[in-house]
């Protein structure tokens, strides 16, 4: 699946989302969930649904349209009718859910993680083996890795170490625009987690003394030693 998105993509059979083409994004893979992203226009919506025809052709599988659903803004309503009509997917609504969690930009509150938490609840009432303290602290640590990195890769200096992550990919490219950490600029738009770390900087200047040229402070060996 993922092979047949970008390839099409790039051939221009579908068009990229506005905030996905400097960075070639089309799709988000959760476990078992699939999020695509493609520019609002019909010929981009019915690639995508011929790039899964071909999918469950090949894996002999059946697509089920009633289980996709169409999330837009700013599309015309007569256009998304027609999406609509033709693709036979349901319109979302947003915020999009992962878990039960909405993901959004702004910092989650308890109450957005109640499906999550009471689905690990569930998970946990049957499990009646005590844990040493060391193998929870790992499992802590590769949920954090998980959630950062997708997977267990140590997450320390992702943006100015310049490992790839999609994340600080994306970050680099539409929020901060290539202006180095140092130097960007906070903006209201910017999500909680980037707001945060850009105020860390005050505190970092300290751990690396009289430094002048801040750019500098990028390479891996700083997060690693």
């Amino acid at each position: 699946m993922s092979h047949l998105l970008n390839v099409v993509a790039c051939n221009g059979l579908i068009r990229f989302h506005p905030k996905c083409k400097r960075v070639s994004l089309t799709h988000l893979s959760f476990a078992d969930e699939l999020l695509i992203f493609c520019y609002g226009d019909e010929s981009s919506i019915l690639g995508v649904v011929e790039v899964l025809e071909i999918f469950y052709d090949l894996s002999g599988l059946q697509l089920n349209t009633g289980k996709y659903e169409l999330f837009a803004c700013g599309v015309q309503n007569d256009i998304l009718s027609r999406m609509l009509a033709v693709t036979g997917f349901k319109l979302g609504r947003l915020p999009v859910r992962y878990l039960g969690v909405p993901l959004v930009t702004r910092k989650l509150a308890v109450k957005d993680c109640i499906p999550l938490i009471d689905n690990i609840r569930s998970k946990l009432n049957i499990w009646q083996l005590v844990l040493p303290n060391e193998v929870i602290r790992q499992v802590e640590q590769f949920c954090m890795r998980f959630f950062w990195k997708g997977g267990d890769i140590p997450t320390r200096g992702n943006i100015l170490a310049n490992a790839w992550s999609l994340w600080v990919v994306w970050i680099k490219e539409y929020a901060m625009k290539e202006t180095a950490y140092w130097e960007v600029s906070p903006k209201p738009q910017f999500n909680w987690i980037l707001r945060k770390l850009l105020k860390l900087r005050n505190k970092a200047v300290v751990l690396f003394g009289s430094i002048v040229d801040w750019n500098m402070v990028k390479s891996k060996w700083v997060w690693e030693s």
